[in-house]
């Protein structure tokens, strides 16, 4: 809206440049018209008169013509404006649907972070218990590699933050919660109990 009204003013002031330079030429044809009147004396006034208000009016066909031309460029980049602004206004209302495979790969990139860091750690750790020499030095490395875990996992959190997707997700987690409750809702509520599936379970006390 802010671009919209920035170029109504950018238009406004361009048009007003263009009349200023019509009043400047009309202006300017005037004192043409008197000088020659007036430094021309020789000349027969008839035929200085009718020449110089030729010229005048050659100069003012000119300028009412791009004066014409100028407000259908108006009018058009008026109506460009508009039609632009609906289409933002129809567009910041859809929600932007990622793909399948991004998705997918999102969440493999976090939890193959997790399995790294699990397998990473767990060797550490028995590094750490074979040799006691190296027990400090492996402290060290374990603490980058806990810090460099975090960082990591944070960057694909904002991830989904930022990938202008979050709406759509929240939109996919209250489907899929209403989905579950109805789901909930009909299998505990059947219409004839007497009909309905019972799942029955064997509880084995292990003392």
């Amino acid at each position: 809206m802010k671009s919209t009204i920035n170029i109504m003013k950018m238009i406004k002031c361009y048009l007003q440049f263009w009349k200023r330079i019509f009043m400047f030429s009309f202006l300017v044809l005037v004192v043409l018209f008197y000088v020659t009147f007036y430094f021309n004396c020789k000349k027969t006034f008839t035929d200085d008169l009718e020449q110089t208000f030729a010229i005048s009016l050659e100069h003012l066909d000119e300028e009412q013509r791009i004066n014409i031309e100028l407000t259908e460029i108006r009018n058009d980049l008026i109506q460009k404006l508009r039609f632009d602004e609906k289409n933002m206004k129809n567009t910041s209302k859809m929600l932007y649907v990622p793909s399948e495979e991004y998705e997918l790969l999102r969440r493999r990139i976090y939890s193959n972070t997790k399995e790294v860091w699990y397998y990473v750690s767990s060797t550490l750790r028995s590094l750490a218990n074979e040799f006691d020499d190296l027990k400090p030095k492996v402290s060290d490395m374990k603490t980058m590699v806990d810090e460099q875990y975090r960082s990591l996992l944070r960057d694909v959190a904002k991830l989904v933050d930022v990938d202008g997707y979050s709406q759509w997700r929240w939109k996919e987690f209250g489907s899929l919660s209403r989905l579950v409750q109805k789901r909930l809702q009909h299998t505990q509520n059947p219409p004839d109990c007497s009909k309905a599936k019972k799942l029955l379970c064997n509880f084995i006390y292990v003392s």
